[in-house]
C-alpha cells in the first residue's frame, strides 16, 4: 500500500469502508455535544452533599453540691461514669437511673427522664441523622443535692436490732419436720 501524504478525515474513511456503520454519529457543524462541564458543576456538589452525613452529639453533665469536696461517684444505669462534675455521651433518649455515692453523705438514687428534642421525632430523625450536613449538639445538665448522713447513736442501733428480733420471733412459724433453734434433737444413724 502506498502512503498518502495528505490527511483524510476519519468520517470520510468511515463512509468509504463498505458495510461499516458508525455507532456514534459524527458531530456536524452547528450540532452541540453533551455539556459535560455543566454536569461536573452540578454533579460534584450534589454528590458531596449526599455523602456528607449528618451528625448528632448527645452529652449529659452531672453536677452535685459536693463537687468542691472531691465530688460524688456517679453511676448511670449501673455503670460507673466517674466523679462529679462528670460529662458523658449517650446514644438514645430514655429514663436513666442515676446513683450518687459520697462518704459522709446519703446515697441518692434518682430516675431522671431524658426527653427527646423536636428534631428527634420519627419523621425528621432520618433526615437529621443521615442527610443534614451540619452537626447538632444536645447538651443536658443535671444538678443534685446530697444531704449529709445523720449520725445514729449506738443505743438506737441496739434498740432497732432488738425490735427486729422480737418482730421476727412473733411472726415466725415452725414448719413440720423442722425443729426450732435451741431444741435438742437426737439423730440416729
Amino acid at each position: 500500500m502506498e502512503q498518502c501524504s495528505r490527511r483524510v478525515p476519519a468520517c470520510a474513511i468511515r463512509r468509504h469502508v463498505a458495510g461499516a456503520r458508525s455507532i456514534v454519529p459524527p458531530i456536524r457543524p452547528g450540532m452541540k455535544s453533551f455539556p459535560f462541564r455543566m454536569l461536573g458543576k452540578w454533579l460534584l456538589p450534589c454528590l458531596v452533599w449526599l455523602c456528607a452525613t449528618g451528625c448528632v452529639e448527645r452529652r449529659m453533665t452531672i453536677r452535685t453540691n459536693v463537687d468542691s469536696q472531691g465530688g460524688a461517684l456517679v453511676s448511670i444505669d449501673d455503670q460507673e461514669v466517674g466523679y462529679s462534675p462528670v460529662s458523658t455521651g449517650f446514644t438514645y433518649y430514655a429514663d436513666r437511673e442515676i446513683r450518687l455515692i459520697k462518704d459522709g453523705h446519703e446515697t441518692v438514687t434518682v430516675i431522671q427522664p431524658v426527653k427527646a428534642p423536636w428534631w428527634d421525632s420519627l419523621l425528621v430523625e432520618f433526615f437529621v441523622e443521615n442527610l443534614w450536613p451540619f452537626t447538632l449538639r444536645d447538651d443536658r445538665e443535671f444538678r443534685y443535692d446530697l444531704p449529709p448522713t445523720v449520725a445514729v447513736g449506738t443505743g438506737e442501733v441496739i434498740q432497732r436490732g432488738q425490735q427486729l428480733r422480737s418482730e421476727a420471733h412473733a411472726g415466725a412459724e415452725t414448719l413440720p419436720g423442722i425443729l426450732p433453734p435451741g431444741s435438742a434433737a437426737r439423730l440416729n444413724f
